[in-house]
């Protein structure tokens, strides 16, 4: 079975982001590479996360944002 992250695309972490990181955008990505293996690894460079856990505290769905940047982090 494959690991789907389930975020929704609220983009609540989107609005507390420093950075600016594109996290839904990201996690969309993440998801068409595990299930169909197609998805642009480029975003994966835009990835400048301080660990700060703002996107964290705002996620309904309780995502461990930061772990899974860090893990796809180029």
């Amino acid at each position: 079975e494959v690991k789907m992250i389930p975020c929704t695309n609220c983009k609540y972490c989107l609005e507390v982001c420093p950075n600016n990181i594109r996290i839904p955008e990201i996690f969309s990505t993440i998801n068409s590479l595990n299930r169909y293996n197609e998805g642009n690894k480029e975003i994966f460079k835009d990835i400048n996360c301080i660990k700060c856990g703002k996107c964290e505290k705002a996620c309904p769905q309780h995502i461990e944002i930061r772990k899974i940047l860090e893990e796809v982090k180029i």
